[in-house]
């Protein structure tokens, strides 16, 4: 606005000047006194605006000064012209006018020019600077908007996350309290609802966590019981179970016919207790997810042929049929055998139990979308359709009335449970008065024909003769070499032995889980399966780790073989001596000079006095310790060929007998055979593993398989 009045000011002071010139101009002309008085008080009065125009040019001092000056100057001259004009010196005023006044005319014109010129030329910066402001003033604006807004969302993610943030954390945090976590707390600094929450949720966490905790020590406890349970009743179990065997016998003399049918009473009662107690720890066991399955590879065929035979003279007393139909090319499964056996035995013994006189029950195995499927098809008396999700249920027995059927009522609910343990599942069918079909399926996994051969009991004529001829422990030779295989036989044989062969890696293996010899010698250049990877695969393998393995070959690596678990290590050519002494240090023979003795050791009496009755008669000398530290004491001083050890004893357990007789070198080679009733954990077993021989329950104590057994180890002298 300032600027613009301005040059307002300056254009009037420019058509003034130009005005004043043509004025002044125009009197000269045509001088009159009139004219001249008024022209000279215009230019005077015009002098005052000049000096009143200073306070606002404050800009162009300068250029305005040389404007009042030239004008003073200008005024100066038309004064002096005017005075001789009227002096009657008019040509000298004209004279003067030209030379002077005009000049001074054209330069106030041109500084009044300027001065326009100038104030217009600022008017456009002024102008242009406000055009620029504008603009930015106009950016500022918008980035303060945008900022603004950016702010703003900042600010709103900033409160969202600390919201979305804290119910994240919780949400993690219940996933792991979910799966058993409860060692964490959780930190959620709000002060609102989230804060309470949060807090909420780590009283909860420290309440599950409290709880958690008193069902584990429950659940221990209820374990310990049932381990306690299971020895404190197994022991006086076993020895009830075994002596009615040796008394059946007839070990000890005649009995006559109620003796018979008592002791028969006896046995059946205590094996039926047996099986009890040990459905009940077996479901306790699975309950409480510690149950493991022993995957192995066997014949299912020949599993469900033993159940079959163990039925067949009761359901032979009830005119029953049985039969058995399979797949042709259905044989060898991996699975757990013995409990595979059981869901079989179990489903088998319901059948009959539940099948009138003359009815049938059969057993059928066929492959099934990649699973095995077994099924078992009685005509008996059938079940109810609201019955039949029942009958899997804990000691639950349906259909019966007002009748009492013997059985525990836990037998189809163990046997579902290990069905689901192997990722089968088991279905039934049924109907009242027709009978019932019950159907298991397990995953199918192959087998090699090497597998078929083990699994059913294939053995070679050769190896049989061999075993049922030679007097000795059985050493495998696995070597391919015709005449080392010749000679090792002669020496060995020679020595005692027997000797089973086999001429490369993997036959070597299957022959070594069929027999379990006492000792293996191994070359290491082999077809198939070379020594090496035999011996890996053996160490790793539970039922043969234990088997000493000694190396006979050409190649000389000590280390290597050592490194992998061999026991001794021959280079060919080897002397007889060295080889039998080799062999001396892991297998004991009995000598001609008296019976084999076996070391019984057992803090239980009866459990001793039992193995005593059952091994004497077989032409064994038996050495009995009631403890740990005589045990010990006389394995050191006795030499026996074996050691028979129970686990649970007071003092000294059997753990640590195991580990100072292996440490002994006098005592290391003694087989022991574990006898007990306490219910292995995978890490007692994993304490004996390879420093035993073989791990059995009292409670399965059988007369016949344990002289079998002991005659594995150390057979007895014959007349």
């Amino acid at each position: 606005m300032k600027l613009q009045r301005k040059i307002a000011a300056y254009r009037q002071l420019q058509n003034d000047t130009t005005a004043q010139l043509y004025s002044v101009a125009s009197t000269l002309l045509a001088p009159d006194e009139r004219a001249l008085d008024a022209t000279l008080r215009q230019l005077n009065q015009f002098g005052y605006d000049l000096d009143r125009l200073q306070f606002v040019a404050k800009d162009e001092v300068d250029l305005l000064a040389r404007v009042q000056q030239d004008y003073d100057r200008f005024t100066q001259v038309v004064t002096q012209v005017m005075q001789l004009i009227r002096e009657g010196r008019v040509a000298e005023g004209q004279e003067l006018q030209l030379s002077q006044a005009g000049p001074l005319a054209d330069r106030l014109e041109r500084l009044t020019n300027q001065l326009v010129n100038k104030a217009e030329a600022d008017m456009a910066a002024r102008i242009d600077q406000n055009a620029e402001a504008y603009l930015m003033s106009r950016w500022m604006v918008v980035g303060f908007v945008v900022g603004s807004i950016g702010l703003a969302l900042l600010l709103g993610f900033a409160i969202s996350w600390s919201l979305v943030a804290p119910v994240k954390r919780m949400d993690a945090r219940l996933k792991e309290i979910a799966a058993g976590d409860f060692s964490k707390q959780i930190e959620v600094p709000n002060r609102d609802e989230l804060g309470t929450l949060a807090a909420n949720l780590n009283r909860m966490n420290d309440d599950l966590a409290l709880l958690y905790q008193r069902l584990d020590a429950a659940s221990r406890h209820k374990s310990e019981f049932l381990a306690n349970m299971s020895h404190e009743l197994r022991t006086p179990l076993n020895a009830i179970i075994g002596f009615s065997e040796v008394l059946l016998e007839r070990m000890f003399g005649e009995l006559n016919d109620k003796q018979e049918e008592y002791l028969r009473d006896i046995l059946s009662s205590g094996r039926h207790l047996l099986a009890l107690i040990n459905d009940i720890l077996d479901l306790s066991k699975v309950e409480a997810g510690r149950m493991e399955l022993e995957l192995g590879e066997f014949s299912l065929r020949n599993a469900l042929e033993n159940g079959l035979t163990m039925l067949k003279e009761r359901a032979g007393r009830h005119g029953m049929g049985l039969s058995l139909e399979m797949d042709p090319d259905l044989d060898v499964i991996e699975a757990d055998e013995r409990k595979v056996k059981q869901v079989v035995f179990n489903l088998l013994s319901n059948a009959v139990k539940f099948t009138p006189d003359g009815g049938r029950v059969e057993v059928a195995a066929r492959r099934a979308d990649g699973q095995v499927e077994v099924t078992v098809r009685d005509t008996g008396v059938g079940i109810a359709p609201e019955d039949q999700q029942r009958v899997f249920e804990e000691f639950r027995q349906v259909g019966q009335g007002t009748a009492k059927t013997e059985g525990t009522g836990l037998g189809l609910a163990l046997t579902r449970k290990f069905v689901e343990l192997h990722g089968g599942r088991i279905s039934l069918e049924s109907e009242v008065g027709l009978g019932s079909t019950f159907t298991f399926s397990l995953p199918l996994r192959t087998a090699t024909a090497g597998d078929r051969r083990r699994a059913a009991g294939d053995e070679g004529a050769e190896t049989q003769g061999l075993r049922d001829t030679a007097g000795g422990p059985t050493v495998l030779l696995v070597e391919d070499d015709p005449r080392a295989i010749e000679l090792l036989t002669l020496q060995l044989e020679g020595a005692g032995f027997a000797v089973a062969v086999a001429r490369d890696g993997e036959e070597g293996l299957e022959l070594a889980r069929r027999i379990r010899p006492g000792a293996i010698t191994l070359d290491i250049t082999l077809p198939k399966l070379d020594g090496w990877d035999f011996l890996c695969l053996a160490k790793s393998d539970p039922a043969l780790a234990d088997i000493p393995v000694i190396i006979v070959s050409m190649l000389d690596e000590r280390g290597k073989g050592f490194a992998l678990g061999a026991a001794e290590y021959l280079v060919k050519p080897v002397e007889r001596d060295q080889l039998l002494s080799a062999l001396h240090r892991f297998i004991r023979i009995p000598g001609p000079d008296g019976p084999a003795k076996v070391l019984a050791i057992d803090d239980d009496p009866m459990a001793v006095e039992l193995i005593e009755a059952v091994l004497a008669p077989e032409g064994y000398r038996v050495l009995k310790a009631s403890g740990g530290e005589e045990g010990v004491e006389l394995a050191r001083r006795e030499r026996p060929a074996l050691v028979i050890l129970d686990l649970m004893m007071p003092e000294v357990d059997g753990f640590a007998v195991v580990e100072r007789l292996r440490a002994d070198p006098g005592t290391s080679a003694i087989p022991i055979v574990i006898l007990t009733s306490k219910t292995m954990t995978p890490a007692e077993k994993a304490r004996l593993n390879g420093r035993i021989s073989h791990l059995a329950q009292k409670g399965a104590f059988d007369r016949a398989a344990f002289v079998e057994l002991v005659r594995g180890f150390c057979p007895a002298p014959t007349a």
